[in-house]
């Protein structure tokens, strides 16, 4: 057991994303004797915030609108003794690297979502421009302030910079550690990072807050179609706005439907669950869940299907199998990633006679153990993540 002054430091862009995606870490933190904060810039990514009502019981701390002294300032009182996050492909996740490494505070990226080559490399044009300039102007002086602080070599810092957001090279940028889902990650990033061995360590991508019971597994005779919506939309990402993705929903659903399966959506937590059911409302046949737990449902699920979410590797574990749609307007690099575990969906037409044969819907689940070890990795729980990264900033 640590002493109680220890204390951790996570970094999340908005505060949409405490609920789903840092209180699991707090969790096992505050169980393993750790204290925890916070920071986040929810005000200079509006365009990401939704408030959810979730009141969390650590300190959180807004450094948007702070300079950058002020932040150096705050990190040295709170002292934490590692600073986590999961993001890195913006000039504000490159300048909180930075920051960490000048107050001398070791820094640790968790692997989340999509961690490809593909995913590392390629360019996402912004939805909204103006606002994506105006964004990154106010993430420039910040980094401004950072070259300008005593003891910070601004040539360095500029190449470093320029390195990372030109030629995707963030080896002068990278993180002191890495967890990473499995030694296929590993061999994903590297290329970008040059992490050496010592500094990285393997934890599979999380579906269970604790290691999974064996009544998990134990699943539902229910003949359910989930489908693990993601926020295309909300973010403007893609070719459809809400009432074309309605549309595009009430088609798929139409089809499942008619083969004799309940159509149950999970919406990202993001979206409005209230939106989605009126939006939906003129078909019967859609149940839009309010279950918390993804992998609860697709445990009572009969086939999982999806579009680039890793909410997907959740079928895989529980053996389900798992049918991937490309979205329209949404580059289908990242389908590669499903392409041994996933059957890929081309069209209504294709679903529709997919549908007629079950026994084709597990073609590809003889596949799923190779995948396991090669992306997903092993050890999918929170605790293990959490224990896993103690071990990294201790030496261990």
């Amino acid at each position: 057991m640590v002493k109680q002054k220890n204390i951790i430091m996570f970094f999340a862009r908005n505060l949409s994303q405490l609920k789903n995606y840092v209180e699991p870490y707090y969790k096992e933190f505050k169980e393993l004797g750790y204290d925890f904060v916070v920071i986040h810039t929810s005000a200079l990514n509006s365009h990401l915030t939704k408030d959810d009502g979730y009141k969390p019981e650590y300190k959180i701390y807004e450094i948007s609108k702070l300079n950058v002294r002020k932040i150096v300032l705050l990190i040295k009182s709170v002292a934490p003794v590692a600073i986590v996050s999961y993001n890195f492909k913006s000039m504000l996740d490159i300048l909180i690297i930075r920051l960490a490494a000048y107050c001398c505070v070791p820094s640790v990226f968790v692997e989340h979502g999509l961690t490809t080559r593909g995913a590392l490399s390629a360019f996402i044009d912004p939805p909204d421009k103006i606002a994506t300039i105006k964004r990154y102007f106010k993430y420039s002086i910040k980094y401004l302030q950072y070259v300008l602080l005593k003891g910070v070599k601004a040539k360095k810092e500029f190449g470093i910079l320029y390195n990372a957001m030109k030629r995707k090279n963030y080896s002068g940028a990278k993180f002191s550690y890495a967890l990473l889902y499995s030694k296929n990650s590993l061999k994903q990033v590297n290329p970008f990072f040059s992490f050496n061995e010592n500094s990285v360590a393997f934890s599979g991508y999380p579906v269970t807050q604790k290691p999974i019971p064996q009544k998990k597994i134990n699943t539902s005779d229910d003949k359910v179609f989930l489908y693990i919506h993601q926020p295309f939309v909300f973010h403007k990402v893609g070719a459809l706005n809400y009432d074309e993705e309605f549309n595009y929903l009430k088609e798929i659903a139409k089809i499942v439907n008619s083969s004799g399966l309940k159509f149950v959506i999970k919406l990202h937590p993001i979206e409005s669950i209230e939106r989605y059911k009126e939006g939906l409302s003129d078909v019967p046949g859609i149940i839009i869940s309010d279950v918390s737990d993804v992998f609860e449902l697709i445990g009572n699920s009969t086939i999982v299907a999806g579009h680039y979410s890793t909410a997907l590797f959740g079928a895989v574990i529980l053996r389900k199998p798992l049918f991937v749609f490309a979205y329209p307007g949404v580059n289908e690099i990242n389908l590669l990633l499903f392409n041994d575990c996933g059957i890929r969906i081309h069209n209504n037409e294709q679903l529709d006679d997919l549908l007629k044969f079950p026994e084709n819907y597990s073609q590809k689940i003889n596949l799923y153990n190779t995948y396991i070890e090669n992306v997903i990795g092993s050890n999918n729980n929170y605790e293990h993540r959490v224990k896993t990264i103690v071990d990294l900033i201790n030496n261990k």
